[in-house]
């Protein structure tokens, strides 16, 4: 046996192979030196199955499957310093998984997979946007992609990790922190987003009620909604152009700065540490508003070119605030109303040339509501859309499903051709 692989090693070597050494000092765990993915595939025996943490150091890995750590039977941690590991596969057996300095490009996660895995570090690597499907890691607490090369993050990727309490993304090349709906983040209560090169911050949509450190140095923001965050006591933000009436209200709040903060005076603008009112509310008030001027107009029954004159003025009111207004369940209260101003109208004995003007105004009016009733109609195809969205992604899943697949038979041929290789070297007197 020892001669068998004295031989394997030379073939190796032969080869331009540097062969794997093994160091097991330590009752868990073991540390792997210069290991090669497939090229070891059959070597893979020489390591002790019964440890939980495997650590492989200076590895060179192109496709790491997710079926990689099968042959070690209690392992529920793998780490990867240093050396290549382009692409993983994330094992749903694993409790967590480390990738420093690997040049990793690409983290491979199925939509349809139950995931344990409660750390996931990858750092110092070639990342250019978020793992797809991130959000399937139900398990997560910790995810740190620091020192990678992400440019743009969708935060509402992140939805579904209840989980989740640490989020790392410090030392990027984001320029954009977007969502295209809400952010909930129940339980995170620290964010790093230090070094990177964010001007704006839109937080409005965020709900992460724990939120407590935040981090937030060295980018180029001005200003944010910092209220958005209730439980924020410790905030990181020197080194950006701050505003300076925004960073004079920030000092009388209950947050610790650290360090001291500098503003620009260049900076200029009021802005405030609160989000605009929400759409729905906006538009509350907007109905309210139109609704006092429509009760106004009610009742009162125009008998005067002077009081043509205040109607035809409060109409362009209405008009004005009906531009704004898009809740369509109050269509035909509106509707039914403006038909008895009309009927009021239809009173006048004097002035018919005013009387015609404010008569058109109405049916402007009547108009717009009509297009308001159509918004039905895009809405409609807004869920259609939708539906094709959702088949897109499922095709597209299936897609790397058969990939991964392929992956698979191209890994068990390479093993084939090993084994036939070694069966040859083994017949050599």
């Amino acid at each position: 046996m020892q001669v068998i692989l004295a031989i394997l090693i030379v073939m190796i070597s032969l080869n331009g192979i540097k062969p794997f050494t093994v160091s097991d000092e330590w009752e868990n765990s073991i540390d792997i030196y210069d290991f090669n993915w497939p090229a070891d595939a059959t070597s893979i025996g020489k390591v002790p199955k019964y440890k939980t943490d495997y650590s492989f150091y200076n590895a060179i890995v192109d496709i790491l499957p997710y079926n990689f750590t099968e042959p070690f039977e209690k392992c529920k941690l793998i780490k990867f310093q240093g050396g290549s590991v382009k692409s993983i596969h994330i094992n749903p057996r694993l409790d967590y998984i480390s990738l420093r300095e690997t040049s990793s490009e690409n983290v491979i996660i199925k939509p349809d997979v139950f995931y344990k895995l409660g750390h996931f570090t990858c750092t110092k690597s070639k990342l250019t946007q978020i793992p797809e499907n991130i959000n399937r890691l139900k398990h997560l607490t910790y995810l740190n992609l620091d020192e990678n090369l992400i440019e743009t993050v969708q935060m509402d990727q992140f939805n579904g990790l209840n989980n989740l309490k640490k989020l790392f993304l410090s030392s990027n090349k984001i320029k954009h922190i977007y969502s295209d709906g809400p952010v909930s983040l129940p339980s995170l209560t620290e964010m790093y987003l230090d070094n990177n090169r964010l001007q704006h911050f839109d937080v409005c949509k965020w709900d992460m009620p724990t939120l407590s450190r935040l981090l937030l140095r060295r980018n180029n923001l001005t200003h944010f909604a910092i209220h958005q965050f209730p439980a924020l006591k410790e905030l990181l933000i020197g080194g950006n152009p701050l505003n300076c009436a925004w960073r004079d209200r920030l000092k009388n709040k209950s947050i610790r700065l650290f360090f001291h903060t500098y503003c620009d005076e260049k900076s200029v603008g009021d802005f405030v540490l609160d989000c605009s009112p929400p759409n729905h509310q906006l538009q509350q008030h907007q109905v309210s508003n139109f609704n006092s001027s429509l009760s106004q107009s009610e009742g009162t029954i125009p008998n005067s070119n002077q009081q043509v004159s205040e109607l035809s003025d409060r109409i362009q009111k209405l008009e004005e605030q009906l531009k704004n207004l898009s809740n369509n369940q109050l269509i035909s209260d509106l509707s039914t109303r403006i038909q008895n101003i009309e009927g009021q109208l239809n009173n006048l004995n004097k002035n018919r040339k005013n009387y015609q003007q404010v008569s058109e105004r109405m049916q402007n009016i009547e108009g717009q509501l009509n297009i308001l009733k159509n918004n039905q109609q895009v809405s409609d195809m807004s869920n259609r859309m939708q539906k094709i969205e959702d088949l897109l992604q499922n095709l597209t899943a299936k897609i790397i499903e058969q990939q991964n697949i392929s992956n698979d038979i191209i890994e068990a041929m390479y093993r084939t051709e090993i084994e036939r290789a070694s069966k040859k070297t083994k017949k050599i007197p």
